[in-house]
């Protein structure tokens, strides 16, 4: 009984993590819909935002914003294959929606949450 018990919680975990497709727009470039990236990845769980990239980028730079706009946190730093960055938002926000800005190499993807 503990075991299934212990598992079910184990289940209901993974499945909270919500992954935020990033977009790049790309109407200027003859496509009509924004593609998304595949380098960065991002996703969402319990207030806590997990960032991946398959490259190594030199400078990563991430915002998040408010639905008001107001960038709420901005993070620079260098990213690594197979590493991760982190950032959890605070309590008091955290029943908002947001989004998330990443800009490298050039490129700038977005992302709701």
């Amino acid at each position: 009984m503990l075991t299934a018990m212990g598992l079910f919680l184990f289940i209901g975990n993974i499945s909270a993590q919500k992954d935020i497709p990033l977009h790049q727009d790309t109407k200027g470039n003859g496509q009509e819909s924004p593609s998304v990236d595949t380098v960065v990845t991002a996703s969402y769980d319990d207030g806590t935002i997990t960032i991946k990239s398959k490259d190594i980028i030199p400078v990563m730079e991430v915002d998040i914003r408010n639905r008001h706009g107001e960038t709420i946190f901005s993070h620079a730093a260098p990213a690594l294959p197979k590493s991760t960055t982190q950032i959890t938002l605070p309590q008091d926000v955290d029943k908002e929606k947001f989004d998330i800005h990443v800009k490298y190499n050039g490129k700038t993807l977005e992302g709701i949450f």
